[in-house]
Protein backbone atom coordinates (compact mmCIF):
# COMPACT_ATOMS: atom_id res chain seq x y z
CA UNK A 1 0.00 0.00 0.00
CA UNK A 2 1.44 2.87 -1.06
CA UNK A 3 -0.62 6.63 0.26
CA UNK A 4 -0.92 9.64 -0.82
CA UNK A 5 0.47 12.87 0.38
CA UNK A 6 -2.18 13.85 2.37
CA UNK A 7 -1.73 16.44 5.47
CA UNK A 8 -3.22 13.89 7.86
CA UNK A 9 -2.49 11.18 10.19
CA UNK A 10 -2.63 7.94 8.77
CA UNK A 11 -0.19 4.72 9.14
CA UNK A 12 1.97 4.02 6.16
CA UNK A 13 2.44 0.15 5.12
CA UNK A 14 4.38 -1.99 2.62
CA UNK A 15 4.02 -5.53 2.28
CA UNK A 16 6.05 -8.18 0.58
CA UNK A 17 3.65 -10.57 -1.48
CA UNK A 18 5.20 -13.62 -2.59
CA UNK A 19 3.52 -14.77 -5.58
CA UNK A 20 4.55 -18.31 -5.83
CA UNK A 21 3.23 -19.22 -2.27
CA UNK A 22 0.61 -16.32 -2.09
CA UNK A 23 1.75 -15.44 1.51
CA UNK A 24 2.28 -11.58 2.58
CA UNK A 25 4.07 -10.36 5.11
CA UNK A 26 4.50 -6.26 6.30
CA UNK A 27 8.09 -5.04 6.42
CA UNK A 28 7.30 -1.38 7.01
CA UNK A 29 4.95 0.10 9.09
CA UNK A 30 4.80 3.72 10.15
CA UNK A 31 2.01 6.26 11.34
CA UNK A 32 2.70 10.27 11.42
CA UNK A 33 1.05 13.20 9.69
CA UNK A 34 1.68 14.21 6.20
CA UNK A 35 3.28 10.65 5.32
CA UNK A 36 3.93 9.06 2.15
CA UNK A 37 5.70 7.31 -0.59
CA UNK A 38 7.18 8.75 -3.71
CA UNK A 39 9.62 6.57 -6.60
CA UNK A 40 8.84 3.22 -5.73
CA UNK A 41 11.26 1.45 -7.95
CA UNK A 42 13.01 -1.80 -8.27
CA UNK A 43 16.69 -2.23 -9.95
CA UNK A 44 18.53 -5.34 -9.69
CA UNK A 45 17.25 -7.42 -6.79
CA UNK A 46 16.52 -4.33 -4.57
CA UNK A 47 13.59 -1.86 -4.37
CA UNK A 48 13.39 1.69 -3.23
CA UNK A 49 11.01 4.36 -2.52
CA UNK A 50 10.84 8.36 -1.10
CA UNK A 51 9.73 8.76 2.20
CA UNK A 52 7.96 12.31 1.73
CA UNK A 53 6.54 14.71 4.24
CA UNK A 54 3.87 17.26 4.08
CA UNK A 55 3.60 20.36 7.02
CA UNK A 56 1.59 22.56 7.61
CA UNK A 57 3.19 26.17 9.53
CA UNK A 58 1.69 28.75 11.60
CA UNK A 59 0.25 30.18 8.66
CA UNK A 60 -1.16 27.25 7.19
CA UNK A 61 1.08 26.96 4.53
CA UNK A 62 2.07 23.71 3.40
CA UNK A 63 5.32 22.47 2.53
CA UNK A 64 6.77 19.08 1.37
CA UNK A 65 9.99 17.12 2.57
CA UNK A 66 12.01 14.30 2.14
CA UNK A 67 13.48 11.84 5.00
CA UNK A 68 15.31 10.44 2.58
CA UNK A 69 16.03 7.20 0.00
CA UNK A 70 14.84 4.17 1.62
CA UNK A 71 16.04 0.33 0.50
CA UNK A 72 13.93 -2.72 0.35
CA UNK A 73 16.11 -6.07 0.65
CA UNK A 74 15.33 -8.98 1.96
CA UNK A 75 12.26 -8.21 3.49
CA UNK A 76 13.99 -5.56 5.50
CA UNK A 77 14.04 -1.64 5.24
CA UNK A 78 16.81 0.63 5.84
CA UNK A 79 17.50 4.51 5.14
CA UNK A 80 20.35 4.56 2.61
CA UNK A 81 20.27 8.73 2.27
CA UNK A 82 19.43 11.01 4.23
CA UNK A 83 19.42 14.00 2.16
CA UNK A 84 15.74 16.05 1.29
CA UNK A 85 15.90 13.76 -2.22
CA UNK A 86 12.86 14.34 -4.72
CA UNK A 87 14.12 12.00 -7.40
CA UNK A 88 16.41 9.76 -8.34
CA UNK A 89 17.54 6.81 -10.80
CA UNK A 90 20.47 4.04 -10.35
CA UNK A 91 23.19 2.42 -12.65
CA UNK A 92 22.68 -0.67 -11.02
CA UNK A 93 25.58 -2.19 -12.93
CA UNK A 94 27.79 0.89 -11.89
CA UNK A 95 26.84 0.54 -7.97
CA UNK A 96 25.71 4.28 -8.84
CA UNK A 97 22.55 6.15 -7.72
CA UNK A 98 21.83 9.78 -8.80
CA UNK A 99 19.38 11.85 -7.26
CA UNK A 100 18.27 15.72 -7.06
CA UNK A 101 17.49 17.53 -3.82
CA UNK A 102 14.16 19.72 -3.02
CA UNK A 103 16.28 22.17 -1.48
CA UNK A 104 19.41 22.03 -3.95
CA UNK A 105 19.73 22.86 -7.74
CA UNK A 106 23.12 20.16 -8.04
CA UNK A 107 22.60 16.74 -9.13
CA UNK A 108 24.41 14.03 -6.63
CA UNK A 109 26.00 10.79 -7.32
CA UNK A 110 25.90 8.18 -4.29
CA UNK A 111 28.03 4.82 -4.31
CA UNK A 112 26.67 1.90 -2.99
CA UNK A 113 29.85 0.53 -2.32
CA UNK A 114 31.67 3.12 -0.94
CA UNK A 115 28.54 5.04 0.67
CA UNK A 116 29.81 8.35 -0.36
CA UNK A 117 28.13 11.29 -2.28
CA UNK A 118 28.93 13.65 -4.68
CA UNK A 119 27.45 16.94 -6.21
CA UNK A 120 28.45 16.40 -10.08
CA UNK A 121 25.73 18.74 -11.98
CA UNK A 122 24.88 22.32 -10.62
CA UNK A 123 21.52 23.86 -13.09
CA UNK A 124 22.49 26.95 -14.19
CA UNK A 125 18.90 28.06 -14.43
CA UNK A 126 18.46 27.33 -10.95
CA UNK A 127 15.90 24.62 -10.86
CA UNK A 128 15.40 22.06 -8.11
CA UNK A 129 13.74 18.86 -7.18
CA UNK A 130 14.12 17.12 -10.35
CA UNK A 131 12.92 13.76 -12.21
CA UNK A 132 16.00 11.85 -13.27
CA UNK A 133 15.70 9.02 -15.94
CA UNK A 134 18.52 6.73 -16.60
CA UNK A 135 18.50 4.83 -19.90
CA UNK A 136 21.62 2.83 -19.34
CA UNK A 137 24.07 5.06 -21.36
CA UNK A 138 22.90 8.98 -20.08
CA UNK A 139 21.03 10.40 -17.25
CA UNK A 140 18.08 12.82 -18.33
CA UNK A 141 16.51 15.32 -16.17
CA UNK A 142 12.99 16.71 -16.30
CA UNK A 143 12.53 20.18 -14.43
CA UNK A 144 8.63 20.24 -15.36
CA UNK A 145 7.51 20.10 -11.46
CA UNK A 146 9.84 22.62 -9.78
CA UNK A 147 8.22 25.00 -12.75
CA UNK A 148 5.23 23.78 -12.17
CA UNK A 149 5.34 24.78 -8.60
CA UNK A 150 7.06 27.87 -9.51
CA UNK A 151 4.17 28.84 -11.62
CA UNK A 152 1.31 28.12 -8.96
CA UNK A 153 3.11 28.77 -5.58
CA UNK A 154 4.89 31.50 -6.41
CA UNK A 155 3.11 33.19 -9.01
CA UNK A 156 5.61 33.26 -12.16
CA UNK A 157 5.16 34.03 -15.35
CA UNK A 158 2.97 31.19 -16.84
CA UNK A 159 5.46 31.31 -19.64
CA UNK A 160 8.55 28.84 -17.68
CA UNK A 161 10.36 26.63 -20.42
CA UNK A 162 10.04 23.42 -19.67
CA UNK A 163 13.79 22.00 -19.71
CA UNK A 164 15.32 18.29 -19.85
CA UNK A 165 18.90 17.82 -19.51
CA UNK A 166 21.09 15.07 -20.93
CA UNK A 167 24.14 14.41 -18.42
CA UNK A 168 26.72 11.84 -18.73
CA UNK A 169 27.33 9.39 -15.73
CA UNK A 170 30.30 11.90 -14.56
CA UNK A 171 27.71 14.97 -14.94
CA UNK A 172 28.89 16.45 -17.94
CA UNK A 173 26.28 18.18 -19.72
CA UNK A 174 25.23 16.56 -23.04
CA UNK A 175 22.64 18.44 -24.26
CA UNK A 176 19.77 21.05 -22.98
CA UNK A 177 17.01 21.00 -24.38
CA UNK A 178 13.65 23.31 -24.06
CA UNK A 179 10.57 22.02 -24.49
CA UNK A 180 6.92 23.62 -25.83
CA UNK A 181 4.18 23.72 -22.81
CA UNK A 182 2.77 20.35 -24.88
CA UNK A 183 5.22 18.82 -24.56
CA UNK A 184 6.68 18.93 -20.56
CA UNK A 185 7.03 15.74 -19.68
CA UNK A 186 9.83 13.22 -20.01
CA UNK A 187 8.03 10.45 -21.40
CA UNK A 188 7.29 12.91 -24.04
CA UNK A 189 10.97 12.70 -24.73
CA UNK A 190 11.42 10.32 -27.64
CA UNK A 191 9.80 12.85 -29.89
CA UNK A 192 13.00 15.11 -29.70
CA UNK A 193 15.84 12.58 -30.05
Amino acid sequence: FISPLIPSSFSLLIYAFNIQTKESKRIYSETSYGLGIKSLNTYGGNTYFIKMNVSKDDNDLYSISSDGLYQIQDNDVKCVITDNIYGYCIDSKMHNLYYSRLDDTGIYMYNTDSCESVKIFEDPEGSQCFTLTYDGEYIWLDDTIYKDAAKYFNKQSQTLNYTIYQLSKDGELIARRVLDIEYKSLSSFDTFI
